[in-house]
């Protein structure tokens, strides 16, 4: 009878210890930098954005916008010369669009020497992929 007890006792001893980890770490998470499970508007921080949280940099980062010459335009490449000389290639994908006006326009309807203002964002290997393009007047 006595070794059923010390089973018994040695289990439950067993069961604690093995518990004990998981318990000691329950509430690190917030104490040391780390993202709660909560949305940051439920946080106690009043909706303050957590430091070291990463989200689609797309979704936050505004788009770049570039002015200037069209000195060539291919099937993915667009080179753009700005007023201080300097040539800007940008990687145009299925999702770049080109516009004269409020008017949708194909990038054969674009010519060398024509006046563009591309909007860009910056991809994940440092290029600069063309979201919207657009044809604009010649200065006079």
């Amino acid at each position: 009878m006595q070794g059923i007890g010390r089973l018994c006792g040695f289990g439950f001893v067993l069961s604690l210890l093995a518990g004990l980890p998981a318990f000691s770490q329950a509430g690190r998470g917030r104490a040391a930098g780390y993202p709660s499970d909560r949305s940051p508007s439920q946080s106690r921080g009043g909706g303050a954005r957590q430091s070291g949280t990463t989200t689609d940099s797309s979704a936050v980062e505004p788009l770049a916008n570039f002015t200037g010459v069209l000195r060539g335009i291919g099937r993915k490449m667009l080179t753009l010369e700005n007023a201080a000389g300097n040539t800007i290639e940008f990687r145009c994908t299925k999702k770049t669009k080109y516009y004269h006006g409020s008017t949708s326009l194909k990038p054969s309807g674009l010519q060398s020497g024509d006046r563009l203002s591309v909007e860009a964002k910056r991809a994940l290997d440092g290029s600069l992929d063309a979201v919207n393009v657009r044809l604009e007047h010649p200065k006079p």
